[in-house]
């Protein structure tokens, strides 16, 4: 993603800049790309957010994560997890357990591409969710969540299946989902897959809580047990929707 220029005074900004650093004017936020239809998916260091040996240092510290526990659905698909939530008063902060502060800097730019994913919708973050697959034989079954998530797939190439359509996920791409049914299956195509991590960020917005409240969707949950006091938590600590003379 390349910088982008103020159109006041033409001073260069970092792509996700929504303020200029030199006359402090709004920038024009660009959507982000697609490589899959009807969804926001895209490669981090394609855009130039990262790159790749950065990507490969995370992933190879990941693999060497001294709390990886195993996890096994109703099903009896396995796979390695980790998982650490977020206090919403500090919306903004990773807010990770010691043993991965390395993932600062990475889970950053997730956070910040989940809010220009809803630029005038601000980002409540639920939960980040970490999954490691040791081969083709580990798999996640079918399974949705009442909230959103954007997924950085680490690692070997592995297809995730979303609404029944096979979409490829290679080293560095990201994919953001709002409650469609997704799955990680064996899959013949990818048989000689290695270690694969997958980062899940699963947040919501202002305004799905709000619509939530108003009974016009289900109540905002990962894994659908969201306790009325921190629902109330996570209302009172984000900024108002903007208007639109704020846009």
């Amino acid at each position: 993603m390349e910088d982008k220029a103020c159109p006041s005074c033409t001073f260069l900004n970092s792509a996700l800049t929504e303020t200029c650093a030199m006359c402090s004017s709004a920038l024009p936020i660009p959507p982000l790309p697609s490589k899959s239809v009807g969804y926001a998916h895209f490669n981090l260091s394609e855009l130039q957010l990262t790159s790749q040996a950065e990507l490969d240092q995370v992933l190879q510290r990941l693999l060497q994560n001294p709390q990886w526990r195993k996890y096994r659905s109703r099903t009896s698909a396995t796979r390695m997890i980790d998982e650490w939530g977020f206090d919403p008063r500090q919306r903004h902060d990773p807010q990770l357990p010691e043993h991965l502060g390395f993932l600062a800097p990475l889970m950053r730019t997730v956070m910040r591409l989940a809010q220009l994913h809803t630029p005038q919708d601000p980002v409540l973050p639920l939960q980040c969710f970490l999954c490691y697959y040791r081969s083709n034989q580990d798999t996640c079954p079918l399974h949705a969540h009442d909230c959103r998530q954007l997924t950085l797939s680490l690692g070997s190439v592995r297809r995730l299946t979303v609404r029944g359509v096979p979409i490829t996920l290679q080293h560095g791409d990201a994919i953001i989902l709002n409650g469609e049914p997704h799955a990680v299956l064996q899959d013949p195509a990818t048989a000689s897959a290695g270690d694969r991590v997958s980062i899940n960020f699963f947040f919501a917005t202002r305004s799905d809580f709000a619509a939530a409240q108003a009974g016009t969707r289900p109540p905002v949950s990962v894994n659908g047990k969201v306790r009325p006091k921190d629902r109330q938590a996570l209302l009172a600590t984000a900024p108002p929707l903007p208007t639109h003379s704020d846009t």
